[in-house]
């Protein structure tokens, strides 16, 4: 995976830290209304996708119903936003790790106003 970072970076492993750069790789199912119809019909649908236009820090606590994400732009270094994902807490699989998106975020801006995204 091209400029992607994936790094437990407490020895005691309470926390997954995830770098994320324009070019990366990931799987993606579509836009967040396409995952609310997929998740009604019990249907997914993955694709290889290459991550775009941002970069994205992404700290996740394992004991945690959240992660916690700082978003820069790629092009400018300007910072953007916190992004709070609420998420059921990261279970390790034989495949990596695994949580569950709750679709509700939160956004804070850097002036401090925040709202919530859903």
């Amino acid at each position: 995976m091209a400029d992607t970072l994936v790094a437990e970076l407490r020895g005691d492993s309470q926390q997954l830290v995830l770098y994320l750069a324009p070019g990366a790789e990931g799987v993606s199912n579509g836009s967040r209304s396409d995952a609310v119809h997929q998740l009604a019909s019990h249907d997914w649908d993955v694709a290889e996708v290459p991550w775009h236009t941002n970069r994205v820090i992404r700290i996740t606590p394992f004991d945690a119903a959240h992660a916690i994400e700082l978003w820069w732009e790629h092009t400018t270094d300007r910072f953007l936003f916190w992004k709070i994902n609420l998420q059921a807490p990261l279970r390790r699989t034989p495949l990596r790790f695994d949580s569950w998106d709750h679709l509700l975020d939160l956004w804070v801006m850097p002036d401090g106003s925040w709202s919530w995204k859903g």
